[in-house]
């Protein structure tokens, strides 16, 4: 069924199906059966039933995107965490023993410049307090250098770090939404449009109020072309395939006319179309460009694994680019061949 839709199509853009209905008498064509129409159906059913399945693993795979993002994160995040601390308990270490050395340095620069005599005055219970003093001094060194680096730098490296993580997992997680829900509305249009294919045929219905919607139904109305072209419509029950387009890709052609049943003439059709591509080729742009930002904030301290993601975020926003202005080309074709 769909691969005579489409030789049938294929025969209207080349001009040829007038001449093919004026050369043979309809009368002598064999109607389709019923059981024809089952298997058209059945197939219709197949191919439902597929696109349901590739939706399922679609969604699949982006709940595991997005835990392993959720995931990569959090390791990065950890990791950043450990070299902070790290980097701050060397530092405590280095200000413990400058602090120790200066405190030795002076004690020894005391002494030299002390006068020396055989005879101190001082007691013996004075000194011990000041060796005490001195001992518990030293033991101090260490708490109170450790509180004042990791307030002066630890905490403000921490809390930088989680704000940068963040935004970036923000910026990735709005990325990978898109992309999926790019990806899931490029494959319902493409199956929905395959399942619009025997409809192809209803735009030469002006030209000739006789012929059928489709060859298969051309053959039905050889004795009664009217009657039986209203039961078959109401069988399939399918628009045209450029409104079909058209609303798939929520584009409204509002008429000017005071009369709802003209519709917009060709050269205003052309301007909403020029216009929702423009729109949408610079929203596009725009998710590009904040993929392309956020993938390299999120890998600038992992040179490493830079190059594999900013390739992976370029792949994904140049396929989604191409495949909306392949839509929106076919968009046009189709409705310059339908005028």
């Amino acid at each position: 069924m769909v691969s005579l839709c489409t030789r049938y199509l294929s025969l209207d853009q080349a001009g040829l199906v007038d001449e093919l209905v004026a050369s043979r008498e309809l009368a002598t064509v064999e109607a389709i059966g019923e059981a024809e129409l089952r298997a058209a159906v059945q197939e219709l059913d197949c191919s439902t039933t597929i696109i349901n399945k590739q939706t399922e693993m679609l969604r699949q795979h982006h709940n595991a995107l997005a835990k392993l993002a959720d995931s990569n994160a959090k390791s990065t995040e950890s990791r950043r965490e450990m070299e902070a601390t790290r980097t701050t308990h060397r530092v405590i270490k280095y200000t413990v023993e400058m602090t120790r050395t200066k405190l030795d340095r002076t004690y020894l620069e005391a002494l030299e410049s002390a006068p020396r005599s055989e005879h101190t005055d001082a007691p013996a219970s004075e000194v011990k307090a000041l060796q005490e003093e001195l001992e518990s001094l030293y033991a101090e060194i260490l708490p109170v250098a450790q509180m004042s680096v990791e307030q002066q730098y630890l905490e403000p490296a921490l809390k930088s770090l989680s704000e940068k993580n963040g935004q970036s997992v923000g910026r990735s997680m709005a990325a990978i939404s898109y992309s999926y829900q790019a990806a899931a509305a490029t494959l319902v249009d493409t199956a929905k449009m395959e399942l619009a294919v025997p409809a192809v045929a209803v735009a030469p219905k002006k030209a000739h109020p006789v012929q059928p919607a489709s060859p298969p139904r051309a053959r039905v109305t050889t004795s009664t072309p009217g009657p039986r072209r209203r039961r078959s419509s109401g069988t399939f029950n399918v628009e045209p395939p450029i409104e079909a387009l058209l609303r798939l890709l929520t584009i409204n052609l509002a008429t000017s006319s005071a009369d709802p049943s003209d519709g917009p003439t060709l050269l205003e059709t052309l301007r909403v179309l020029s216009r929702a591509r423009e729109g949408r080729a610079a929203k596009a742009y725009d998710v590009t460009r904040n993929a392309q930002e956020s993938f390299e904030h999120f890998g600038c301290d992992a040179p490493h694994r830079r190059p594999t993601r900013s390739a992976a975020a370029f792949e994904t926003a140049f396929l989604l680019r191409l495949s909306f202005e392949e839509r929106s080309e076919s968009s046009l074709t189709l409705k310059s061949n339908a005028s």
